[in-house]
C-alpha cells in the first residue's frame, strides 16, 4: 500500500490521466477516477451502467444478457424482484464512456424517461380542451341560486 493515497487528494483534471486501467478495489474511495459503481453481475466496473426499479445496478450488456437468458422468469438478480427492459434507468456521469467491444451484439441500453410534471389546482381546471368542470360548478350553482328564489317567492306569496 502506498502512504501516499490518502494524504494526496486527487484533482478531477489529474485523476482523469491516469485511465481506467487501475484497479477500482480499495482506490475507490478516493473519489478521483476509480470511485465507480460496480455491476452486481459480473462485479466489475459498471459499463453502460443501467439500475434497476428496485434499486440495484448493473452494467446494461450484463443485465441484458441476463435478461435474455430467461424470458419466462424476469426477476432482478440480487433480489428477485420483478424486472424487465423497459422498466431500468440509465446512469449517466463523468467517466461513464460509449467504448464497447464490436464483436458485443446487445443492443443499446434503454433512453431515459423523464415524465412531464404534473399541473396542479387551477391552472389544471382551465388547461383542459373542455371546461367540463368548471361549467358544472357554474350551473350547480345557478341551479341552487334559481331554487332559492323560487322558494323565497312562494313563501312570499
Amino acid at each position: 500500500m502506498a502512504s501516499k493515497g490518502p494524504s494526496a487528494p486527487a484533482s478531477p483534471d489529474s485523476s482523469s490521466a491516469g485511465g481506467p486501467s487501475g484497479s477500482s478495489n480499495g482506490a475507490g474511495e478516493s473519489g478521483g477516477q476509480d470511485s465507480t459503481f460496480e455491476c452486481n453481475i459480473c462485479l466489475d466496473t459498471a459499463k453502460d451502467a443501467v439500475i434497476s426499479l428496485c434499486g440495484h445496478l448493473f452494467c446494461w450488456p450484463c443485465l441484458h444478457q441476463w435478461l435474455e437468458t430467461r424470458p419466462n422468469r424476469q426477476v432482478c438478480p440480487v433480489c428477485k424482484a420483478g424486472i424487465s427492459r423497459d422498466k431500468v434507468i440509465p446512469l449517466y456521469g463523468r467517466g461513464s464512456t460509449g467504448q464497447q467491444d464490436p464483436r458485443e451484439k446487445t443492443p443499446p441500453r434503454p433512453q431515459g424517461q423523464r415524465p412531464e410534471p404534473e399541473n396542479r389546482g387551477v391552472r389544471k381546471i382551465i388547461e383542459k380542451p373542455s371546461n367540463e368542470p368548471l361549467t358544472l360548478e357554474v350551473s350547480l350553482l345557478a341551479l341552487h341560486y334559481f331554487s332559492l328564489i323560487t322558494k323565497v317567492k312562494g313563501n312570499l306569496q
